[in-house]
């Protein structure tokens, strides 16, 4: 009894031949096939296996003669077709025999198609070969290599599953689906993931890094890497794991993608070369997603042949063979290939039969003409095979296969979505849920932060200083107005006046400075507005304290000697001691203004979800040496103080003696050095310190000091 493949197969491919039925009454031409498999795969070398998923060649072959035997037996036949099984084992030099023994059987005179190889460099090598110098029939049933995607060079070679490279387009969508735009490859560095990259990168899409899995150990989480695509053989996926664990490159922040068929006992195999537990790299591992070829979605009854569940049961219930998944999936392609095979030279003898021509005529190393047609007949293949629909794209000669998209699910891969040609993506195909370590899909990228002071900061400070001068204009004025009243006279008015205009300039430096960060007033300015806060703090300083050290020491020299040896100074010598302080201040800051100003700099403070830029007033390693030079002549004004302070603070003069209010401005400077300058340090060396809270405090530290000095004046 005829199966109801087989009644498909005469109804909708073989009908047109039912008119020459009688054709087969006579003998049948025959067709030699020349089958390429790995029998030995323990004895095929790792790196020649690659992404192809190299199968039991045994199990193949059953597949294959499974096939031939349905075709041969079936009464619409018009050819004989025989298998030639050779073993390559995934040897170039083994594939190209295989060939060169074919044509010496045949002798040259005998049609000749190849069904395999199985691997990617021995299907580079003979496939190269015959479509540069044969017209022999080429068909792959495993080697997914991308290398081989351009049907105008290689017009002779189809393959019934997809390229690699197809999974690219499931890729895309799931990116586009989860708005990730900015990804990092981790790209083993071989022609076939380089292919698939090259064609990935054509897209639109923002390749941050291309980084070999040797490399990734200096990756870390300053990083722009958020989404990573791996591009590697299932045997290294450890070893990234781990890499990617240790670099703590996991967690809500970050998502894995790997391309290409993957096992969750892939993804956490324990290798000794590396120094992480299957626990591990099953925590790397999770939320990952794997991006693959779908073997089971095509459910349906085939057109031709048996179904999927009968053909898995055929191969399992041989006797002395054990199959995997992979070596089902692997021959069921391979039973699809023979069938292309089979019905396209079936077709071929109507179409060569119009020329009175036959398949005799179609040489391995003659007759273009035949070949063309042979060609054309199985480009127009269509059909629904045990694997998948079994049709060839113009541009390519691959068979499309639905992808699936699985995601680590606990110590599982769960299916998730599926993505096909004409239907797009589907991520709820099987009813799963997406899991994710945090809230949500991680960023594609840190979000850029540009950090300074918020307006209401600024606000605030505008304010407080213009509080501040309206204050120390109030005083300036009484100090000027009742300069005559014997108070304010004993108290030396004009160097009161020196001291207000101080502190009026400290006031000013607080807004200078204020402006020097806001981001939106241009680079160049902001830097004016750094040096000119360098040169306002300095000379507020020298002005307030100098001319305060100045009243104080005059007042010791008049008080502590005797009547007979008092001098009484004028207030220009005051001037003059003040102006001599001042000068060692414009001294220094002009040097430091000629060799090594104050810049804008610009620093990026780095987190897993964050990248905040930080622009502030910064200073050069020579400018170092200048501000220690200036700390170190403030701080002897300081002493001096304390010395003046000590010296005069026993006299009874209290109109005149300054001393309290000199100690008191001095414990007011240090206690705010001492506070703020181990936060300006926290915050220069830190990575997490606000910007903000340094430029806020020492905003407080200028006003705090200026009120100081109103203190001193009042």
């Amino acid at each position: 009894m005829m199966s109801p493949g087989l009644y498909l197969l005469t109804v909708v491919i073989i009908g047109p031949v039912l008119a020459s039925a009688s054709y087969n009454n006579v003998s049948k031409d025959q067709v030699i096939i020349a089958g390429l498999f790995a029998y030995n795969l323990s004895e095929v070398a790792p790196d020649r296996l690659h992404m192809d998923r190299t199968a039991n060649g045994s199990v193949v072959e059953l597949a294959v003669n499974m096939a031939l035997s349905e075709y041969n037996e079936s009464p619409f036949s018009q050819l004989r077709l025989t298998l030639w099984p050779y073993s390559t084992e995934c040897d170039p030099a083994r594939a190209v025999w295989s060939l060169t023994d074919a044509l010496r059987r045949t002798d040259r005179s005998e049609p000749l198609v190849i069904l395999g190889p199985p691997c990617e460099d021995s299907t580079n090598e003979l496939v190269r070969l015959t479509s540069s110098s044969t017209n022999i029939l080429t068909v792959s049933y495993a080697s997914t290599t991308p290398q081989l995607n351009n049907a105008t060079i290689f017009r002779n070679f189809f393959r019934t599953v997809p390229s690699f490279t197809n999974l690219n387009d499931a890729l895309i969508n799931l990116l586009g689906y989860f708005s990730w735009e900015n990804v990092c490859l981790i790209l083993e560095s071989h022609p076939y993931y380089n292919t698939a990259a090259e064609a990935l990168s054509a897209m639109n899409l923002t390749i941050v890094e291309s980084i070999p899995p040797a490399l990734l150990q200096y990756i870390t989480t300053n990083s722009y890497c958020h989404i990573f695509l791996v591009y590697s053989q299932p045997e290294y996926l450890p070893n990234i794991l781990c890499q990617a664990y240790n670099n703590r490159l996991i967690g809500q922040y970050y998502q894995w993608i790997f391309v290409g068929n993957t096992e969750i006992s892939d993804l956490t195999a324990e290798v000794d070369s590396i120094n992480c537990s299957s626990q591990e790299l099953l925590t790397a591992a999770q939320s990952s997603f794997v991006i693959g070829f779908d073997d089971d979605a095509n459910n349906d009854d085939p057109l031709v042949g048996i179904s999927r569940s009968k053909f898995n049961n055929s191969l399992l219930n041989v006797s002395g063979v054990s199959a995997t998944s992979n070596d089902l999936s692997v021959a069921a392609s391979a039973y699809d290939a023979m069938w292309a095979i089979a019905i396209s030279l079936n077709n071929s003898v109507n179409r060569l039969k119009e020329r009175n021509q036959t398949i005799n005529d179609y040489l391995p190393l003659a007759n273009k003409d035949v070949s063309a047609t042979l060609f054309n007949e199985f480009q127009s293949v269509n059909f629904r095979g045990v694997s998948t629909m079994v049709n060839f794209t113009t541009m390519t000669h691959n068979t499309l296969k639905p992808i699936k998209i699985s995601q680590v699910h606990q110590n599982s891969l769960v299916a998730i979505g599926l993505y096909k040609t004409d239907t797009k993506l589907n991520m709820d195909y099987f009813g799963h849920q997406v899991q994710w370590i945090g809230d949500g899909p991680p960023r594609d990228s840190p979000v850029f932060i540009n950090e300074s002071v918020p307006l209401w900061a600024q606000i605030i400070m505008f304010t407080v200083s213009g509080i501040g001068a309206l204050v120390l204009s109030f005083f300036l004025v009484i100090n000027l107005c009742f300069r005559e009243k014997k108070v304010i006279k004993a108290s030396s008015p004009h160097i009161n006046t020196l001291i207000l205009v101080g502190c009026l300039l400290g006031i000013l430096s607080v807004s200078v400075y204020t402006l020097s960060s806001i981001e939106s007033i241009v680079t160049d300015i902001r830097s004016i507005f750094c040096n000119s806060t360098l040169w306002l703090v300095n000379i507020m300083f020298t002005l307030s304290f100098g001319a305060l050290l100045a009243k104080t020491w005059r007042v010791g020299a008049v008080f502590r000697n005797p009547w007979s040896k008092r001098r009484i100074y004028k207030d220009y010598v005051l001037f003059l001691i003040v102006l001599v302080l001042l000068a060692v201040d414009v001294l220094i800051l002009t040097v430091w203004m000629l060799t090594s100003p104050l810049y804008i700099s610009v620093r990026m403070i780095q987190s897993p979800s964050a990248i905040t830029e930080l622009s502030f007033c910064s200073l050069s390693g020579e400018g170092v040496f200048f501000g220690i030079l200036l700390m170190v002549y403030k701080s002897f004004l300081l002493l001096l103080g304390c010395f003046l302070a000590t010296q005069t603070r026993g006299i009874k003069a209290t109109l005149f003696n300054d001393s309290r209010f000199i100690a008191i401005a001095i414990y007011i400077v240090f206690l705010i050095v001492i506070i703020g300058l181990p936060m300006a340090i926290f915050f220069l060396l830190g990575r997490t310190q606000s910007r903000k809270m340094l430029i806020i405090t020492i905003k407080h530290k200028c006003v705090l000091f200026n009120f100081n000095q109103i203190i001193l004046i009042a």
